[in-house]
């Protein structure tokens, strides 16, 4: 997963695009935006339920979640661009309906935290725990080039200059949408 706040920027400047390209109601505006948000953050709430369970219940100090099968199956549905593109095609399908407004904002959002993730986990390090991008086609995209800031699997380190900037430039375009 890129930083948290990557992922909330990318939301807000998606909802600011897309509700470009669709006809939003003003007062419904910040409903969308919201949802966006929430599905530029989704995939990465699979993890919730194994920092519960190892930081509450079991109460470990080392910030490191366990890899189950399960949760490598959940990120990898919960990751994968074809499932996002799917939820997409259904928004589209049933626009201009409200339900199809929340679909295409949170497929958004979504999509492109799987994109962005895609970018930024390319690590040879982490590559037994990353998921792939693709579920549920049995192969993945190739790694293109490395920007990966984890210091530890499940482990989030401070965010790099690059994508500093990169959320500025994105609030910037957000602003100006």
């Amino acid at each position: 997963m890129a930083h948290p706040l990557t992922h909330t920027t990318v939301g807000l400047v998606i909802a600011g695009g897309v509700s470009h390209l669709t006809a939003i109601p003003e007062n419904f505006l910040i409903c969308v935006q919201m949802i966006a948000v929430f599905g530029s953050i989704a995939p990465d709430m699979v993890m919730i339920f194994p920092f519960v369970r190892d930081f509450v219940i079991r109460r470990k100090t080392t910030i490191s979640i366990e890899e189950t099968k399960l949760l490598s199956v959940l990120k990898a549905i919960s990751h994968s661009i074809i499932v996002w593109c799917i939820l997409i095609t259904i928004g589209f399908i049933l626009y201009p309906t409200v339900l199809s407004m929340y679909l295409l904002f949170f497929g958004f959002g979504g999509l492109f935290h799987s994109i962005l993730d895609y970018f930024m986990h390319n690590s040879k390090e982490y590559e037994a725990t990353d998921q792939p991008y693709l579920w549920p086609v049995p192969f993945d995209l190739p790694k293109i080039f490395s920007c990966d800031y984890r210091v530890g699997a499940g482990v989030l380190g401070l965010m790099k200059l690059w994508e500093v900037l990169l959320c500025m430039a994105l609030i910037y375009v957000f602003a100006i949408l």
